[in-house]
């Protein structure tokens, strides 16, 4: 396999990762029909003998009834994760983190323009809920 068909990304054109003859070999068909199946039946198990935690309808949740857009939120981070621990493990996550923390300081009137030296200038970050906001608030 050329060294160029491994590459996930390149600057300007994704790339296979899997490529098309691996996915048609037997081995990759019968390694997916295996996970598929064991995700059915996981899934099966889990609706059947599980109290519904996961749900956000769940009527012991705090916040019970959630809007689409953060409910398409969440499943988005459930599939990708996006640890913003640097910029380099989520570079896009980390850009619209900055992005909400500027906007966040615009509408409560801090100071967002780097170019003004006379006035400090407002940052902020996205934590992953409440405790850990109050931790850091006091920090």
């Amino acid at each position: 396999m050329p060294v160029q068909q491994s590459l996930l990304l390149t600057s300007d054109k994704l790339k296979v990762f899997i490529t098309n003859t691996t996915r048609e070999s037997q081995t990759f068909q019968a390694c997916k029909k295996r996970v598929s199946n064991a995700v059915i039946k996981a899934a099966h198990l889990l609706g059947k003998h599980s109290l519904p935690f996961w749900s956000p309808r769940y009527q012991a949740h705090m916040c019970m009834d959630m809007s689409m857009p953060a409910l398409l939120g969440y499943f988005m981070t459930m599939i990708y994760n996006p640890n913003n621990v640097a910029i380099e493990a989520s570079p896009l996550t980390t850009v619209a983190e900055i992005e909400a923390g500027e906007q966040l300081c615009q509408m409560f009137g801090y100071n967002i323009d780097t170019s003004k030296l006379n006035r400090p200038v407002g940052w902020g970050h996205i934590t992953c809920g409440g405790t850990v906001a109050n931790l850091e608030s006091i920090w």
